[in-house]
């Protein structure tokens, strides 16, 4: 029976779980299916009741975990049909407080209840019971299979609305970047990219004397493109790890594989505002100690500096020295 079980574990809980017991009153909903799916939790192993009885100042009053007879995670939140906000009439209740097992009628309820509430969670939270992309094989969320909601796989309808969408304009590929990227400070700006081709090289005999052939090894052109910057206050985040290194990673992993289809002209700066550390060269009997560095280089002053991670096409392979960061202050 759903409503009179104590509250708890009926057998052994995780630490996090019994943390998840006594503070299940600041979790939103989302969020909490958020920990209870890396817990290894799958949808049907969640069941939703609603709240007959108390006050919450969130959404979700209590969540109890069952070990026996199966593994249960049990959500209680202030919806449904037993809630304040129900849309069973009052009849209802009659005929159960008079009835000889009230508890037996409120059972039957929440099976309604938990369909009800899951099909409302299905709508506010497509994403929740996605694969995770990230997880290694054996991961939680690594083996399961998408299943967004009314929108079936949402990673993928997200993609169909990115595509119709496309990153062409300043506002879409600044969201777009913001999103990836939260920590920094995102500025985008066009910008003309120079492209040269040996496609239009004069050649003794075959070129034709029209104007379409280009004296020279090869043609330049310009094509218009993208310059984003991204902007650190430090050069290292607060575990210490360098800012290039995340955004590197970050570029190569997610940001420039969602680009890779439009084939956009693209630069990726980073800029660092403040910087303390500095590489210098340690010769014992020099007086004055010579620095020297790819990127920091000391000077009269504090100055900024940008590091280009990214420039070429996106979908096409960009150039090793590019790809590995060039420096300019």
């Amino acid at each position: 029976m759903l409503g009179d079980g104590a509250a708890g574990v009926e057998g052994a809980a995780s630490a996090i779980e019994v943390r998840i017991m006594r503070e299940a009153q600041r979790f939103d909903l989302g969020p909490l299916l958020d920990v209870l799916a890396e817990l290894g939790y799958s949808r049907d192993e969640i069941l939703f009741e609603g709240a007959l009885y108390g006050r919450s100042p969130s959404i979700v009053q209590a969540v109890r975990f069952r070990q026996r007879p199966v593994r249960t995670a049990i959500v209680t939140v202030h919806l449904g049909l037993l809630g304040d906000n129900t849309l069973l009439p009052s009849y209802f209740y009659h005929v159960a407080e008079r009835s000889p097992d009230p508890a037996r009628f409120y059972d039957f309820l929440r099976f309604f209840d938990h369909q009800l509430i899951e099909n409302f969670v299905r709508a506010i939270y497509p994403e929740v019971g996605e694969t995770h992309p990230d997880a290694a094989p054996g991961e939680p969320g690594a083996a399961a299979p998408p299943t967004g909601g009314v929108f079936g796989d949402f990673r993928a309808v997200l993609k169909t609305f990115f595509r119709m969408a496309g990153p062409g304009s300043l506002s879409t590929l600044h969201w777009v970047t913001q999103l990836y990227f939260p920590e920094f400070r995102v500025r985008v700006r066009r910008s003309r990219f120079e492209n040269a081709t040996d496609s239009h090289a004069c050649r003794t005999g075959d070129s034709r004397l029209d104007g379409s052939g280009i004296l020279g090894r090869s043609y330049v052109a310009e094509s218009p493109g993208f310059v984003v910057d991204l902007i650190a206050e430090d050069e290292v985040d607060l575990s210490g790890r360098e800012q290039a290194d995340i955004v590197r990673e970050r570029l190569e992993t997610r940001f420039l594989p969602l680009l890779a289809p439009f084939s956009l002209a693209l630069t990726v700066r980073l800029i660092v505002l403040w910087h303390s550390s500095f590489a210098y060269v340690d010769d014992p009997h020099a007086e004055d100690k010579s620095f020297l560095g790819y990127n920091r280089l000391r000077g009269p002053r504090e100055v900024r500096h940008t590091t280009v991670l990214y420039r070429g096409i996106t979908g096409r392979p960009s150039t090793p020295s590019i790809r590995r960061g060039a420096v300019f202050a």
